[in-house]
């Protein structure tokens, strides 16, 4: 790592095991649920780990609060005692989430206070922090997160908030079935999910073009088939 800590990544995101317990991303298939769970927490983890930038996981195990703000805070505390002077949070419900983001959040927070990146359903997938600017009680206060609040909340809060490219959220099955354009083809996470919701769930996304959205899928309801 070096001698100079510059920035870290917060990996902040419930175990697959746990996660199932909290979202449903098939309602016909507790095996769906699982595979898709931890897709979506390796392919966070692998983006963090292609930045080369130091991380720290905080899964349920190790988190410490009595609400999602203050487990938040104190992560962020406890990495800030590490030496960082930068530290970038982020979970695993973001399936189109690259390494380049991260290192862009690190660039940001270079000359920047504060970053972060809006979900398309006002969540937010990214939180950046300089250590300079960290203040506890404003992460650890009742904003609404975890909810589609979440953003305007951030922006409110901080008000010299630089913010990052919009990107699609997955909570629930729904969220598959809703219109995603993306810039370029999807990515294997998503493209891997996908396939699975269209073999086991009772979604079906079908792909289309229009002038508006260059890939993009809708949902069509279909008898589900058990895997």
């Amino acid at each position: 790592m070096g001698a100079t800590k510059t920035t870290a990544i917060i990996y902040f995101s419930r175990t697959a095991e746990e996660e199932i317990r909290h979202k449903t991303f098939s309602a016909k298939s507790a095996k769906l649920n699982k595979v898709v769970a931890s897709k979506l927490y390796d392919h966070s983890l692998s983006q963090i780990k292609k930045t080369g930038l130091p991380f720290v996981l905080f899964t349920e195990e190790v988190q410490s609060g009595n609400s999602f703000g203050e487990r938040l805070a104190n992560a962020f505390e406890s990495t800030f005692e590490q030496g960082f002077e930068s530290v970038i949070a982020v979970g695993s419900d973001c399936p189109l989430l690259t390494s380049q983001h991260l290192l862009d959040a690190a660039s940001v927070l270079a000359v920047k206070e504060i970053v972060a990146g809006p979900t398309t359903i006002g969540g937010s997938y990214l939180l950046g922090i300089k250590h300079s600017s960290f203040d506890y009680d404003a992460v650890a206060k009742p904003l609404r997160w975890q909810t589609n609040n979440l953003f305007a909340d951030l922006s409110e809060t901080f008000p010299q908030l630089y913010v990052l490219e919009s990107l699609a959220e997955v909570n629930e099955e729904m969220h598959f079935a809703q219109s995603l354009s993306f810039r370029n083809l999807i990515n294997n996470c998503f493209s891997y999910i996908y396939s699975l919701i269209n073999a086991w769930s009772t979604v079906s996304l079908i792909p289309y073009s229009s002038s508006q959205y260059e890939h993009a899928f809708v949902y069509a309801g279909l008898p589900a088939r058990a895997p």
